[in-house]
């Protein structure tokens, strides 16, 4: 008896785009910017909620630990606002 795990990829997703006539590229498109949009407001929760004590009491970040999450924010924004400019050429 074999289990199958599908691991994020649906071939339902496929064909319902290409029944309803999407055009692929748009569709990726699509996905690219709300990945844009949606990676930075992520990674700024994630820091927000290491932060807190209220929820994470005496294991919050330490000094180096949001150094480091700050950098990878910023590293963020700069992939989305790359990401985003290369579709929308902003400048």
């Amino acid at each position: 008896m074999a289990i199958q795990i599908s691991v994020g990829y649906h071939p339902w997703i496929g064909i319902l785009i290409a029944t309803l006539g999407a055009k692929p590229i748009v569709v990726i498109k699509f996905a690219q910017i709300a990945n844009a949009i949606l990676l930075p407001l992520v990674a700024v929760f994630l820091i927000y909620v290491s932060n807190s004590k209220k929820l994470m009491q005496k294991h919050i970040n330490s000094p180096w630990q949001n150094m480091l999450g700050i950098v990878l924010l910023l590293i963020t924004i700069i992939l989305s606002l790359k990401s985003l400019n290369k579709i929308f050429q902003l400048f």
